[in-house]
């Protein structure tokens, strides 16, 4: 799990979202970041399920964790007074989107 933290945290480190992570980050911590748009999540998501990809767990851990991780990505988000449900990823269908030739992401 400390190998998919860290992976996590170095890709959010890298991302177009570096700049809303709190600073300094404890390596072994997961990066929970307030008040994201819609946009901003899907790049932390994004940065997670490349990181599942990188540590190359069992497709039902993963899956397990996608779920997890994905419903604590929900409360990140902004709400501007807005009570519309966001949209929700399931694992298969971000890692067959990311699948996709276009994309490039992911070995599985």
């Amino acid at each position: 799990m400390q190998k998919l933290i860290r992976s996590h945290n170095a890709l959010l480190q890298g991302s177009p979202i570096r700049t809303l992570l709190p600073q300094p980050a404890a390596a072994g911590d997961v990066i929970f970041v307030m008040d994201l748009d819609e946009p901003a999540r899907k790049v932390w998501l994004d940065c997670l399920l490349k990181a599942l990809d990188e540590v190359q767990l069992p497709l039902a851990t993963c899956e397990e964790i996608w779920s997890s991780l994905e419903t604590l990505s929900v409360p990140m988000l902004k709400t501007d007074g807005n009570l519309r449900q966001p949209p929700r990823y399931s694992y298969q269908w971000m890692l067959s989107r990311a699948r996709h030739p276009a994309m490039g992401m992911c070995r599985r």
